[in-house]
């Protein structure tokens, strides 16, 4: 049976993984797997494991489970996601046992190294996700990023090398891959870290965002969809950690319908969203969320439904709330 292709989005917050592999071998995780030939290579060689592969790139994605499906092996799962999402959503506190991350992007102009996978936040995450004990391996050909990393897992409380200095430039019986290969060809020098989780307790700072009902607001107003189309423009707002950005709006034109295209970033996630606004048949206005995607809904998306209605008030001052599943955000009343 095919690999499925898993979405954090789609998915239980965390996961069952022992019910996912049907087996309660130790859980692997390798974050950014490139061609997949590496996490293949593991999978095969360890197969009372649940191997599970994160990667965001589609075409690397492709190639890991034609890679699968070649080999037969039915103990890796793929995760399309950014590395931190993944951690942050999926994973129970100290469930994993063992980390690869190889040969991550360097980054290396200094104006992008707030980019780089590998800073202090994220081993702090990814702490709090491996079972003391467990082990990280870390590969890269860049010298640069090579000494960013020994920094920052020496500045990191919560790992320890499992050797007598920070990295080595060879790794006997490993699987090279297309990176690692691509740079001894060109007679690079690679770093290869062999660290472990110790046993410092790491805080979990990193909760599994909070679900809500899907969000809708109900209202009682006079003024006509095309009049709230004509006057309600793109905009940007903020509460907390929380940000709300209308990209555009759209009326339809077979129905008496505005969507407004609006992305959400909150921690960890970023989602795009479509919102509804509609006429009802007995004359009322309700926003909620299109049928469009399958969007989680977070704190952030209660929040998108309640600036739009916030916005659109504005427009109707004698419009009245007839009622929200809103929750705390009950400041629309």
């Amino acid at each position: 049976m095919p690999t499925e292709l898993m979405i954090p989005t789609r998915m239980s917050w965390p996961c069952n993984w022992h019910e996912i592999f049907d087996r309660d071998g130790p859980l692997l995780l390798e974050i950014g797997f490139g061609n997949g030939q590496f996490l293949v290579n593991l999978a095969s060689r360890q197969p009372e494991a649940g191997v599970i592969g994160v990667e965001i790139s589609s075409p690397s994605i492709k190639k890991a489970l034609n890679l699968i499906e070649e080999s037969g092996i039915d103990n890796v799962r793929i995760i399309r996601a950014q590395g931190h999402l993944a951690l942050w959503t999926l994973f129970e506190v100290g469930l994993i046992q063992g980390v690869y991350i190889n040969f991550p992007d360097p980054w290396p102009k200094a104006k992008h190294h707030k980019r780089r996978l590998i800073n202090h936040k994220f081993l702090h995450l990814l702490a709090t996700r491996m079972a003391r004990g467990a082990f990280i391996d870390i590969a890269t050909d860049h010298r640069d990023y090579a000494l960013w990393i020994t920094e920052e897992l020496e500045r990191s409380s919560y790992f320890s090398s499992r050797l007598s200095f920070p990295y080595v430039h060879k790794e006997p019986n490993r699987k090279p891959t297309k990176y690692e290969l691509k740079a001894l060809t060109g007679n690079s020098k690679c770093y290869f870290f062999k660290w472990q989780r110790n046993q410092v307790s790491a805080p979990n700072s990193f909760l599994i965002p909070k679900e809500f009902p899907m969000p809708h607001v109900i209202m009682d107003m006079e003024i006509s969809i095309n009049t709230i189309a004509e006057n309600l423009v793109p905009f940007k707002r903020h509460d907390g950690d929380v940000t709300v950005r209308i990209v555009e709006i759209f009326r339809s034109v077979r129905s008496n319908t505005i969507l407004c295209d609006t992305i959400i970033l909150e921690l960890p996630l970023e989602q795009r969203i479509m919102v509804g606004l509609s006429r009802r048949e007995r004359g009322d206005l309700i926003i909620q969320l299109h049928g469009t995607g399958q969007p989680r809904p977070t704190a952030g998306v209660q929040m998108a439904i309640r600036f739009i209605a916030e916005e659109i008030r504005k427009l109707d001052p004698e419009s009245s709330i007839i009622r929200h599943n809103l929750g705390e955000w009950s400041s629309i009343d």
